[in-house]
């Protein structure tokens, strides 16, 4: 029982009925990235109401500690959001999940899946590799903290301001949807900067004390060719050591956000893998 460790996690819940409505559910979990919310993934939920299942599946979209609604807590690594996994697994009576995870919800499920191998069914990765990442966040992170947000009310003013640091609007996009305007008419943020940005370092590394563990299952890896987190040779021979069932799909003339940014393409390589 992890309970009294683990983060309350705020989560949305939604059904896609297959066409063999006699079987069992599957379950599927989504695990956002780093400043993200269990909202990233409406466009690929969108998209898979629009195939036609075999399978019957449920479809748990959460937000996790330090982001969005779920509880903020001094504390962010890869044991922490593991062990809010497991909790979560456990209070809703999910037997064998597939996971499905971006960036940092993709460490956080290859963390998850290779620690506790016999409570994941599949895994599905979004750019993301289990190695460590050379880059760094600061520069996001110093760019919202710096924002005036408790004397301007105008999401749209602090987005001009955020242009200048923020270029791309794709991007900008991601990071303000975790600034809201509350019952006051205060802007704040929904996720935890300060303790995230403490974290920064955890959340792009990858754990050393596993490097003998394998998860056998079969794992679905969908990168990008232009962020290059899962079409280098050290990646991949990562890839194979840690998850040897896996399948590499690398898209082109897509960013990061890959899912957002092709929902049919990545729901077309994900459909057949989970469906069978």
């Amino acid at each position: 029982m992890l309970s009294n460790c683990c983060a309350r996690l705020f989560y949305t819940e939604t059904i896609k009925l297959g066409i063999e409505s006699n079987k069992p559910f599957k379950n599927i979990i989504f695990i956002h990235g780093l400043l993200g919310s269990h909202r990233n993934f409406q466009l690929l939920n969108k998209t898979f109401q629009g195939f036609t299942l075999k399978n019957s599946f449920k479809l748990f979209n959460l937000d996790c500690r330090n982001h969005g609604q779920s509880q903020h807590l001094p504390s962010h690594n890869y044991d922490d959001l593991a062990n809010d996994l497991e909790n979560f697994i456990e209070q809703n009576n999910i037997e064998k999940p597939i996971l499905i995870g971006h960036s940092m919800g993709a460490k956080a499920a290859m963390w998850f899946a290779l620690t506790r191998p016999q409570s994941v069914s599949k895994l599905v990765l979004l750019d993301g590799s289990p190695i460590a990442y050379s880059h760094n966040h600061s520069y996001i992170f110093d760019a919202l903290l710096n924002l005036p947000i408790d004397s301007c009310t105008s999401i749209e003013k602090i987005e001009n301001l955020l242009a200048k640091q923020i270029p791309n609007l794709l991007e900008r996009k991601y990071l303000l949807a975790n600034l809201i305007q509350n019952s006051f008419g205060e802007l704040v943020w929904t996720v935890n900067l300060n303790i995230l940005k403490q974290a920064q370092f955890d959340i792009v590394g990858w754990p050393q004390h596993i490097k003998s563990f394998t998860f056998n299952e079969s794992t679905l890896f969908i990168g990008s060719n232009i962020t290059s987190r899962m079409n280098l040779s050290n990646q991949q021979q990562a890839i194979n050591k840690y998850f040897p069932n896996n399948q590499i799909h690398i898209l082109s003339n897509v960013s990061h956000f890959l899912h957002a940014e092709q929902p049919q393409t990545v729901s077309n390589l994900i459909i057949p893998f989970i469906d069978n």
